[in-house]
């Protein structure tokens, strides 16, 4: 049955972030058209610069409160939705029984409406694509074995011993120099997941990520053995870079599964 909505939670937490994020982003750019009254008063004591601090704390304040509103609400929206709007979920997970009243304990069943594998794994992909530095993209990816045992984790972003501060995170250069922006350095997070594993082979393996994977990484995938991989989301064929039209179709003439989450198969 469908039990998308934590995995949903996960993905409307990182919406919330970003929206905080970008709101700082703007502040920082526009920093004279874009600031809100000083309603709250935060002490940072005495000295040079305490009432331009006080603002900006005030600002920060309000910024984390919107974006944990809109988190909120939307993660009750979607909890309202596929859970309480959905029978025959309700009927086959006692989700009646549990709401009513706690379990019995001479109950010898087991608890219903746990984590699905699927909601698992594609949840710590989530979780892990928060480590990344990355301003403008992130994404995280989880190589699990046929045995549900994860076998490597990976984000996006520059390789060990190369520091976040000293490369750029540009997405284009003013100059039209590719090495001002961060794609001749940056590693993907498919590529860390596979080689993040812990003496363990990718071979016959899974491989969950947050989002389908491009040209570059569908290569080391098929060269790894990885035979399945479940993505979130991709990018519309209509606006799609070439390198994702060659990922799949690369992926599909080395004969490797490329799919939605199962209760998103279910949706969609």
């Amino acid at each position: 049955m469908i039990s998308s909505p934590y995995t949903c939670v996960v993905w409307l937490y990182t919406l919330s972030t970003k929206f905080y994020s970008a709101n700082k982003q703007q502040q920082r750019l526009f920093p004279a058209h874009f600031s809100f009254p000083n309603t709250l008063s935060l002490s940072l004591g005495e000295g040079e610069g305490e009432g331009e601090g006080e603002a900006m704390n005030s600002r920060d304040v309000t910024l984390i409160s919107s974006a944990t509103l809109i988190g909120a609400l939307a993660s009750a929206i979607v909890i309202r939705f596929f859970v309480f709007n959905n029978p025959k979920h309700l009927k086959s997970n006692n989700v009646h029984r549990k709401l009513s009243s706690p379990p019995s304990p001479f109950d010898p069943s087991k608890r219903q409406g746990y984590l699905s594998w699927d909601d698992y794994f594609m949840a710590i992909a989530f979780l892990s694509a928060q480590r990344s530095k990355d301003p403008n993209r992130q994404v995280g990816a989880c190589l699990v074995s046929q045995e549900d045992v994860i076998l490597g984790i990976g984000y996006n972003g520059f390789p060990r011993g190369c520091s976040d501060d000293k490369l750029p995170w540009a997405k284009k250069s003013k100059n039209n120099d590719p090495l001002e922006t961060k794609y001749p350095y940056v590693c993907h997070a498919e590529v860390n997941a596979i080689l993040n594993t812990n003496h363990a082979s990718a071979a016959g393996q899974k491989l969950y990520v947050t989002m389908f994977p491009c040209n570059e990484c569908a290569k080391i995938i098929i060269q790894s053995g990885v035979t399945e991989v479940i993505y979130f989301v991709e990018k519309s064929f209509q606006n799609s870079d070439k390198c994702y039209i060659a990922s799949h179709k690369l992926l599909s003439l080395a004969g490797i599964k490329a799919s939605f989450p199962s209760y998103l198969n279910k949706l969609f």
